[in-house]
């Protein structure tokens, strides 16, 4: 399982941590976009790199899933959302 940091509010998004849901429509759209303009396989493959780096965002007690990921380090971060039932 990923190791799971809580985040402050106010701390959230300046601290290398992106927020899923940006995450999910810039960076994992973007490169579904691509790949279906350029039939490019590496945009692909990329695509289901990040799509499995971001699952165990919705590990939760509550089934919301977490506010934000590290991309390098795939540390997840917690949000009250999520931790609340």
């Amino acid at each position: 399982m990923a190791e799971i940091v809580v985040i402050p509010p106010e701390l959230q998004g300046n601290d290398g941590f992106a927020p899923y849901f940006e995450t999910v429509i810039r960076y994992l759209g973007g490169l579904l976009s691509a790949y279906a303009l350029s039939k490019d396989h590496i945009l692909l493959e990329r695509a289901e790199d990040l799509a499995v780096a971001l699952d165990p965002i919705f590990d939760t007690p509550s089934g919301m899933p977490f506010y934000s990921v590290n991309p390098t380090t795939y540390v997840l971060g917690l949000s009250i959302l999520a931790s609340n039932c």
